[in-house]
C-alpha cells in the first residue's frame, strides 16, 4: 500500500483515526508478516 500526504500533521490526524486505529487491530489477522510502515520523502524528477 502506497499512501501520500500533505504533511506530517495529516499523517498524525490520520494514524489517530477510528477507521485506521480499526485497521491496525484487525490487520494481523489478515498479514502474512507484522505490520511494517515506512515513510519516505520523495522528489519529482525530471526525464
Amino acid at each position: 500500500m502506497i499512501e501520500q500526504w500533505k504533511d506530517q500533521e495529516a499523517v498524525a490526524a490520520h494514524n489517530a483515526s477510528s477507521h485506521f486505529q480499526s485497521f491496525v487491530a484487525k490487520a494481523p489477522q489478515y498479514l502474512t508478516a507484522p505490520l511494517q510502515v515506512e515513510a519516505f520523502v520523495g522528489q519529482p524528477i525530471s526525464k
